[in-house]
């Protein structure tokens, strides 16, 4: 018995090991992917079971996709914290930058407020139809997107 005493630390630790997942997401925090069709002035909501966490807008006008939201911030390259301040209620809704790095959105989606974190991930299609990724943060007032 005694050769086996110093195992149980090791097995221990391989178990707690096996139990955490570094690649999940934390719990209050949905991802997914979506779509618009922007002839119908494109609304994308939150809405799960246990609650609904606001919703952004995507408007085709002249030539040039928007995103609406009760807060919008582009930011150039991936980010897991939604910026405090500079919100507007709109911005152009593009891919990249001149230098070909990805924007991303940083939403606030009501008054909550709850943050989104939104990446557009396809050209509009013939449709009008446009495609992005998303993150949403379910927990109320927190800007945190990552561990």
């Amino acid at each position: 018995m005694k050769k086996l005493t110093f195992l149980f630390p090791l097995v221990l630790l391989i178990i707690i090991a096996c139990n955490e997942n570094p690649l999940q997401p934390p719990s209050s925090i949905r991802h997914g992917t979506g779509s618009c069709d922007l002839t119908e002035n494109g609304f994308y909501t939150f809405t799960f079971p246990g609650g609904d966490y606001g919703e952004f807008q995507l408007e085709h006008n002249s030539g040039y996709v928007y995103i609406h939201a009760n807060g919008v911030v582009r930011v150039v390259g991936d980010s897991d914290t939604a910026p405090a301040q500079g919100y507007l209620t709109c911005e152009v809704f593009e891919w990249t930058d001149e230098e070909s790095y990805p924007y991303y959105y940083f939403l606030k989606t009501d008054d909550a407020p709850h943050y989104a974190k939104v990446q557009r991930t396809g050209d509009i299609t013939k449709e009008i139809i446009i495609f992005f990724e998303w993150w949403l943060q379910t927990e109320e007032g927190n800007r945190n997107f990552g561990d």
